[in-house]
């Protein structure tokens, strides 16, 4: 992994839909700015009513990197992604990805994917491709910008 492609690529941005998810938030934003310390991060909440808001709204009074949409009911998760990657785009994002807020994923593998989408410019990453070339027709379509992805 080539830690120079995370000073390289400061417009990245990663975009995470919470509902009731105050189990795992701290773990996961602070995982993903250690892992990505330039990176910023959305969380688009669906109304959860477990604490998750309070949780995240915290690590936007002292971290600037963390921004909070608050959707006062449940719109699903692809909403939840689209207006996440809407407002990274809008906000200077150059390179964008999504993860869920349930630690299924680790957030210590989105350097790689970093270095890759990044550093070397592939279109694929090893199992990630399909889902990622979803991700890169889907936000095209979506927000009719283009963006770099993995």
């Amino acid at each position: 992994m080539n830690k120079d492609a995370v000073t390289n690529y400061p417009a990245t941005w990663m975009v995470v839909p919470t509902c009731n998810e105050s189990d795992n938030i701290s773990i996961l934003v602070e995982q993903i700015l250690a892992t990505i310390p330039l990176a910023h991060l959305v969380v688009v909440d669906d109304g959860s009513t477990d604490g998750t808001a309070k949780i995240v709204e915290k690590f936007v009074q002292w971290d600037s990197r963390v921004h909070f949409l608050s959707r006062s009911k449940k719109s699903g998760y692809a909403s939840a992604v689209v207006t996440g990657l809407k407002f990274a785009l809008s906000n200077g994002a150059s390179v964008v990805g999504y993860m869920d807020a349930d630690l299924s994923h680790d957030p210590k593998a989105l350097l790689l994917l970093v270095d890759r989408g990044g550093a070397k410019r592939r279109r694929y990453c090893n199992r990630f491709a399909l889902c990622q070339w979803r991700a890169k027709c889907w936000v095209g379509v979506a927000t009719e910008s283009p963006v770099t992805m993995c």
